[in-house]
């Protein structure tokens, strides 16, 4: 959608994860980023360390190193992910985060999954 809009083959994209097309607009005279002032989606990032895992020290490491601030500035800065002492994000009380609960799981499920696809 972005090479679209960038290209100058579509005027509007919508439902586009905001992170890319900020990362995207920085270079672009095509593409402008609006928020919807009622209601914006907020994506989770999440993060587990299985309790079989035969690495749980070094998995715990790595998660200390991605919430701490060196590793949020370089998901930020190279990897276009906002960090999570973005302002942006915080002042967006149109913000609506997505929750993570079994909901956004159950069609993980083969026979759920099955059954929506054939449907």
């Amino acid at each position: 959608m972005l090479d679209n809009i960038e290209n100058n083959k579509a005027a509007i994209a919508y439902n586009v994860l905001g992170s890319y097309a900020e990362k995207r607009a920085e270079n672009s005279n095509n593409i402008v980023v609006i928020y919807p002032e009622d209601y914006t989606h907020v994506l989770l990032r999440a993060a587990f360390i299985p309790k079989n895992s035969n690495k749980i020290n070094l998995a715990g490491e790595f998660l200390d190193y991605i919430l701490n601030e060196k590793g949020q500035l370089i998901m930020e800065s190279e990897g276009g992910l906002p960090s999570l002492a973005n302002k942006n994000i915080q002042n967006q009380l149109n913000a609506k985060p997505i929750r993570l609960d079994i909901g956004l799981l159950v069609y993980l499920d083969d026979f759920k999954k099955y059954n929506f696809l054939k449907e």
